[in-house]
């Protein structure tokens, strides 16, 4: 006949096969190294304030300050001493038998942690008992009552914590995490959103990729993909990002709540990337740039001398708005970008109050004497070479 087993044996049966990782051998030599080092440190301050209180060249006040650190000592020691008195009354050995077994290695730490929480349950200590039951409640799977409603999924419970730090990851990943490189001022390639990359590799799979958009974008100028593109890159990113979330909670030894914390650090630094993302260009503002540069040389080599002298960039803008009839208003080209042409002309830094150094600009009357001239030696150059 089949004996009945009892409760005890039943639950020692049930938690023998899990893998405990913080009640293995290596934590228990660290765990006992650190109390050693704990007592070492205490006899020493206890040394150190003993002979300062008998030499008379210490000041007061270090004085007191060796005699607050000598209290603190004597506390750890006496901690120390503690624990020390408890492992001697509830020892930890990995000769423990279980049922008549003899276990060994990650079963008998196991099994010895067992058998001190039940001894110390009895006890006026209850420490380990309680550790036992969290790290039961882990192994077992069951969720915290801190991480609120939980949903079942495919047979796996997630809670709203799980479902906050999925969105985080999806939203990190959608726009980018920053790469390491940039706090080196490494900016390469990020002026790419990594949802746009997935677009474009998305259209070329599809077929689509001689379309407009995708062709602007293939070339390296700005261009916004049709709604669908984008929809469904974002609706990819959230099982990416329940992955990606699964596998942080496994790696921090199944804390939902580090892994929401990361997923919000990194989407928090995705989101910062984007708003100072670098903007590129279109290809029709690509075109206007390259026009409104071209008339600008031409304006340079007619009204700008280099030489001794100075002038603001204000009154070079003036100027080029009165030559040019296409830029009377500021409806074809703004100020800013006539002054990025001007600095692309210039090649190199104006003042702090906006002066070109070294830069003159010539008068009409100049300017026209010096276009005569310009004429002349293109007529003699032609004459030559006939």
């Amino acid at each position: 006949l089949e004996q009945p087993v009892s409760g005890e044996r039943r639950s020692q049966a049930s938690l023998r096969g899990s893998r405990p990782r913080c009640l293995e051998t290596g934590c228990l030599r660290r765990a006992v190294m650190w109390r050693f080092l704990r007592t070492v440190l205490a006899l020493l301050l206890a040394l150190a304030w003993q002979h300062a209180s008998q030499a008379k060249t210490v000041r007061p006040s270090s004085r007191r300050g060796l005699g607050q650190l000598s209290t603190f000592a004597t506390a750890a020691l006496a901690k120390a001493h503690a624990a020390l008195a408890v492992e001697k009354a509830y020892p930890v050995e990995l000769n423990t038998a279980v049922d008549g077994v003899m276990p060994t290695g990650r079963q008998a730490a196991r099994a010895a942690a067992l058998a001190r929480a039940k001894a110390a349950e009895s006890g006026p200590n209850k420490i380990y008992g309680e550790t036992e039951k969290l790290i039961t409640m882990r192994e077992m799977r069951q969720p915290s009552p801190l991480a609120g409603p939980s949903v079942n999924v495919l047979g796996m419970s997630l809670s709203a914590v799980d479902a906050g730090g999925t969105l985080m990851w999806a939203v990190a990943i959608f726009f980018g995490i920053p790469s390491p490189l940039l706090f080196v001022g490494v900016t390469e390639g990020l002026d790419v959103r990594f949802s746009h990359r997935v677009e474009l590799w998305l259209a070329t799979l599809l077929g689509k990729g001689e379309e407009q958009w995708a062709t602007d974008r293939a070339e390296g100028f700005q261009a916004e993909a049709p709604l669908p593109y984008t929809a469904a890159v974002a609706a990819a990113c959230v099982p990416v990002g329940f992955v990606v979330d699964q596998a942080t909670t496994f790696m921090v030894s199944g804390d939902h709540g580090w892994s929401a914390s990361l997923g919000t650090c990194a989407a928090i630094a995705a989101l910062f990337l984007e708003v100072g993302r670098p903007k590129r260009l279109s290809r029709e503002e690509k075109e206007m740039r390259d026009t409104l540069w071209q008339d600008f040389g031409d304006f340079a080599q007619l009204r700008l001398v280099r030489k001794t002298g100075g002038v603001h960039v204000s009154d070079v803008i003036k100027s080029f708005r009165k030559t040019n009839i296409r830029y009377i208003g500021s409806q074809r080209a703004s100020d800013t970008d006539i002054e990025d042409a001007v600095r692309s002309w210039y090649q190199g830094s104006l003042s702090n109050a906006g002066f070109l150094r070294d830069v003159v600009l010539l008068s009409e009357t100049d300017s026209m004497e010096r276009a005569n001239r310009i004429l002349q030696e293109v007529e003699e150059k032609r004459t030559r070479s006939a």
